[in-house]
């Protein structure tokens, strides 16, 4: 939705005040109701968790209001009225309501192609259909690709999507001493993905080292790299420390907010009471798409380790030009990609979002930052 502007309402420090923005006026198509099985379903469904009171079978999930958190709730809500497991990806192939629906049915007779692990699989499928070379999204500290999702609206359809994930959820086996074990598993399971290069990579927060870790490991192995994303990352514990001396609990509780999961206080990350476990598996409908107790219980663990992890990990050279986006919470636009510059050979394109950390991959920021990676993309083509 578009509200041409006279003029952008601009704050004390002559930077945009969105709260001074008026809000869009939204006109909804006109109204097609549900009809068949599969559209009624879909369209309580959604209804029922968006709270809208009429979902029609033009509407779009995420103009409806629908993020990651509301796409996994409806998938738990079709999983649990079907009785059997809807692929995550669906909302964000098919958001229109009637090829949701069409989807469906078309599941209900032929089968999902699915594994009950599909959510907390190393590699989360989010789009794929499309002709172009996949983008790779890495996961930020919490070890989840969920908040990638709302990245989709504003990336080509012609583009398909991965989010890596931790193995710390699927792989027993998986036991890293240092953060570079986790980039190496990475390579192999997007090699596993797109035999040969170039590579689309990008990254959130610690998503942004590993990202940028990765792309140095593909290089090292022959590989292109032409598109390097870091959103709002810092490349050493060091610099991190000095831009921001909070706890590293208090990052994790960030980032975990931004998922809609609250971290209760005065508990520790690696040892939460069952409740809170509980209480997480609730908000995230956790045990309809692969999660459980146990599970959430071994991802804090992993993400515990982390921060000894972080401490002595070291970026290499990464051989190409990156794209950085910075938040509101860096005193200049321009500085955290700065201090990438030692570990870049080459050009740093800076972006700036006027929103916190924890928000850039919640709407309307996501769709900005989609935006300037669509782009990047396109351009590429």
């Amino acid at each position: 939705q578009f509200v041409v502007l006279d003029a952008l309402p601009l704050n004390a420090s002559g930077k945009l005040d969105r709260k001074l923005l008026p809000e869009p006026v939204v006109e909804r198509r006109s109204f097609r109701a549900p009809t068949t099985e599969a559209e009624i379903l879909v369209a309580s469904v959604v209804s029922g968790i968006l709270g809208v009171d009429a979902v029609g079978l033009d509407d779009d999930f995420f103009e409806l209001g629908g993020n990651s958190l509301n796409a996994m709730r409806v998938i738990a809500g079709l999983t649990e009225a079907l009785g059997v497991n809807v692929p995550v990806r669906i909302v964000f192939d098919a958001p229109i309501m009637t090829d949701l629906a069409s989807r469906i049915a078309i599941g209900i007779r032929a089968g999902f192609d699915v594994a009950s692990d599909d959510a907390i699989s190393v590699v989360l499928p989010l789009r794929t259909g499309g002709s172009e070379r996949p983008l790779f999204c890495i996961h930020p500290m919490v070890g989840l690709a969920w908040p990638y999702m709302n990245l989709l609206p504003a990336v080509d359809r012609s583009i398909p999507v991965y989010g890596i994930q931790t193995p710390a959820l699927t792989d027993e086996k998986f036991a890293p001493a240092e953060l570079g074990d986790y980039m190496d598993r990475y390579v192999d399971e997007i090699i596993r993905v797109q035999a040969e290069g170039p590579y689309r990579l990008m990254g959130w927060s610690l998503g942004g080292v590993l990202a940028h870790g990765v792309a140095t490991r593909l290089q090292n192995r022959g590989s292109e790299v032409e598109t390097l994303v870091v959103v709002d990352s810092l490349p050493i514990a060091e610099l991190t420390e000095a831009a921001d001396s909070r706890p590293f609990v208090d990052h994790l509780r960030e980032d975990f907010s931004a998922m809609g999961i609250a971290i209760p206080a005065g508990e520790e990350i690696g040892n939460l009471s069952r409740e809170s476990l509980t209480s997480i598996l609730k908000a995230v409908e956790g045990d309809r798409v692969g999660l459980s107790i146990d599970r959430i219980r071994q991802l804090f663990t992993s993400i515990e380790a982390l921060e000894a992890m972080i401490d002595r990990y070291g970026p290499k050279v990464f051989d190409g030009d990156v794209i950085f986006v910075s938040s509101e919470q860096h005193p200049e636009p321009a500085d955290a990609a700065l201090l990438w510059q030692p570990y870049v050979h080459g050009v740093i394109d800076n972006f700036y979002v006027q929103c916190p950390h924890v928000a850039m991959m919640t709407p309307p920021a996501s769709a900005e930052i989609g935006q300037v990676i669509d782009r990047a993309l396109r351009t590429q083509y």
